[in-house]
């Protein structure tokens, strides 16, 4: 916190400035609140920094990290927006998935394309991570589509 207050304070000392963490990728549980607690910190800190109050922070993510402030941190919340972004439908993901397909002119039979829809649990990052963790493996191709799920699998629901 301090080498980020030390960023602020020497590039945006009386400015308005709002600090966006975009799509955090945390899924719901003890990371989430864990998470949510490191940034009531963050705020509680930055409001004694006088030369820092007209920065504003916004986190957007696709589960609402809200449910981790307390009664008597509420007022933190005048200092941080929470954007709630929604899970895609499944006909949206599908959609995504078969774009990135044509563009990047991969190839997945219909079992894997199922798979990999019902595993991305509405989340466009999951479909894209897959197919960035696919272009990124050299082995053969159903052996990748494998590792690329597991991986992708394990980046986004185990970390």
């Amino acid at each position: 916190m301090r080498a980020l207050f030390s960023i602020l304070n020497k590039n945006l000392a009386g400015q308005e400035a709002y600090i966006l963490l975009e799509e955090v990728p945390i899924c719901e549980g003890d990371n989430l609140k864990e998470f949510t607690e490191k940034i009531i910190q963050l705020i509680n800190v930055k409001t004694q920094e006088k030369s820092l109050s007209k920065i504003k922070f916004i986190v957007s993510s696709i589960d609402n990290p809200m449910i981790y402030i307390n009664r008597f941190q509420v007022k933190v919340t005048q200092y941080l927006k929470f954007i709630e972004i929604t899970y895609w439908p499944e006909e949206e993901i599908r959609s995504l998935n078969q774009l990135l397909q044509t563009q990047l002119s991969v190839r997945l039979d219909d079992t894997f394309n199922s798979k990999l829809i019902v595993k991305s649990k509405g989340c466009p990052r999951f479909i894209k991570a897959f197919y960035r963790n696919l272009i990124s493996i050299s082995t053969s191709e159903s052996e990748s589509l494998e590792i690329a799920l597991r991986e992708t699998t394990h980046d986004f629901y185990y970390l």
